[in-house]
């Protein structure tokens, strides 16, 4: 699991990238959402929550407990709205490009936590 987080890091930042350049925070209502709630803007929720997401895979890659290896993973499943979304509207969906190789790295990570977890 280490050597598929250590290769999905540089990759997430990558697709934080993505989202950023194409204003992924403008297009997914979640954000929006999140800054009413917290009185702010859509992109500083969405830089807030890259942030977290970076580190949550930095603390799962060094302190390898159960919690933070499931919650590492469901970063990766939360990748496939990407491509739920192209698929509803059979156009690009912000994301889409990076979160394909995502998507690979999370059915190896997955893969190998359900054989960590069987232990």
């Amino acid at each position: 699991m280490t050597k598929i987080i250590i290769a999905a890091i540089p990759l997430f930042l990558l697709h934080a990238w993505e989202e950023y350049t194409y204003q992924f925070y403008l297009t997914d209502p979640t954000f929006d959402l999140v800054s009413e709630v917290f009185k702010t803007s859509a992109l500083s929720i969405f830089l807030t929550e890259q942030v977290v997401l970076t580190t949550l895979l930095l603390v799962a890659l060094y302190w390898q407990k159960r919690t933070f290896l499931i919650l590492a993973g469901l970063i990766f499943v939360f990748e496939l709205t990407h491509v739920y979304t192209a698929l509803r509207s059979f156009s690009y969906a912000v994301g889409l490009i990076t979160s394909l190789p995502l998507l690979v790295l999370g059915v190896l990570y997955w893969r190998k936590l359900l054989s960590f977890l069987r232990q």
